[in-house]
């Protein structure tokens, strides 16, 4: 049985998780997980660094960043709150980092967990 403390942290995981359903109903956990690692850097982050912090390959990677960018790989539109683009110092890597919008969608998720 549950104490009121595990209730209470385990709703609140809901409401996130709530969140991200929102955006997109089939959307993977991995997904998610990327996003909040992106937001957590707050500066352009090599894709190579987050596929070793997530520990996916690089095709899944792609799969999941653009999820989150203005143009899915399902070719659909996304919600922008991630944008990606070549490393000024590597052209051959690739960089993430939140857009506006995806910053006003962590700060959403933050407070689901300050408020519940």
């Amino acid at each position: 049985m549950l104490n009121r403390t595990e209730t209470k942290q385990l709703r609140k995981i809901h409401a996130v998780l709530s969140a991200f359903r929102e955006v997109d109903a089939d959307m993977p956990v991995a997904s998610a997980l990327a996003l909040v690692d992106i937001s957590l850097n707050r500066e352009p982050m090599r894709v190579k660094d987050l596929i070793k912090r997530i520990g996916v390959s690089q095709s899944a990677a792609s799969r999941l960043i653009s999820l989150w960018t203005d143009w899915t790989w399902r070719k659909k539109e996304g919600p922008g709150y991630v944008a990606d683009g070549r490393d000024p110092m590597d052209t051959r890597s690739k960089q993430v980092q939140l857009t506006p919008q995806g910053e006003k969608f962590i700060e959403r998720l933050t407070n689901i967990m300050e408020k519940n």
